[in-house]
Formats: structure tokens, C-alpha cells, sequence
């Protein structure tokens, strides 16, 4: 189970990196957007579409590294009064449904990007099968972490730790 950990702590510090720079873009992009427009009077015709794709590529590593540090919303009103035991039996029942539910949306994301790999942005010019592979790419990194989480809620270390 140590090794579920280290690869675990591996993507993460990956996915933390990725997550900063794509960030920093956005806001470089931004910044750079708003002084053309107002300052020099001359907007950038690509910085609002790629400010919104590095925001969508932002929201699909987030929605893992949110998984892998248990940061999503969760109504945990049962949960709370259940023994421990039963705690770690539900979110593992939650974790098998919802690695469910991806398996089943990946072939449709793979074939969608695929789809549109020769649209490409008005502004930009870069493919929209990049934009719309972020979504397999996302779930890609939601099935490890659930399936990470859901390994690492039985293992005895992590339980007594």
C-alpha cells in the first residue's frame, strides 16, 4: 500500500505543478487582455478564448487532485453518525460508483475529442479535440485517485494512522 501512496504523492505534486502554471497563464493571459484593451486600445482577438481553455484543462486536473485530497463537497449528515467501519464501507461503495459512472463516460469522450480534432478555435487556431480531450484526460486521473482512495480506505497503516 506504500506504493499506492508514492504514486498517489507522485501525480499530485505533478498535477500541482500543471495546476500553478495553467493558473499563472490565465492570469498572465488576462492581465495582458485587459492592459491591450484599455490601455493601448487594442485587444487581443486570442487571449479570451485561451484564457477559457487553460480554465477548462484547470477544472479537469482540479477535479483529480480535488479527489485525491478528499476536498470535494459531500453531504456527510449519515456518514457522521455511522461507526467508522461503516464510514470507510459507504465511500468505498460511493468510489466503485463513481469510477463507474467514468469507465462508462470515457469511450464517449475519447470518440468526441476524436470528433472534433479538425474544428479548430476562431481566435486561436488550436484544435478543439485538445480542448474536449481534457475531459478524458480528467477522468483518466478521477478513476486513479478513486481507485487510490478506495485501496488506501482498507489499508491498516492508513486506518491506524
Amino acid at each position: 500500500m506504500k506504493t499506492v501512496s508514492k504514486v498517489i504523492r507522485a501525480i499530485n505534486q505533478v498535477e500541482a505543478v500543471l495546476l500553478g502554471l495553467l493558473l499563472c497563464a490565465m492570469i498572465v493571459i488576462t492581465t495582458l487582455q485587459v492592459v491591450y484593451r484599455y490601455v493601448l486600445n487594442n485587444p487581443l482577438t486570442w487571449s479570451e478564448e485561451l484564457a477559457k481553455f487553460l480554465f477548462i484543462w484547470l477544472v479537469m486536473f482540479g477535479a483529480g487532485y480535488c479527489v485525491s485530497r478528499n476536498k470535494h463537497i459531500r453531504v456527510d449528515t449519515i456518514t457522521n453518525l455511522l461507526p467508522p467501519k461503516a464510514v470507510r464501507v459507504i465511500r468505498a461503495l460511493i468510489d466503485i460508483l463513481a469510477i463507474a459512472a467514468a469507465v462508462y463516460m470515457f469511450p464517449s469522450a475519447v470518440d468526441y475529442a476524436k470528433a472534433q480534432m479538425k474544428i479548430t478555435g476562431v481566435g486561436t487556431g488550436i484544435s478543439m479535440g485538445l480542448i474536449y480531450g481534457s475531459v478524458a484526460v480528467g477522468i483518466v486521473l478521477l478513476v486513479i485517485h478513486l481507485s487510490a482512495h478506495c485501496i488506501l480506505l482498507f489499508d491498516r497503516e492508513e486506518i491506524q494512522a
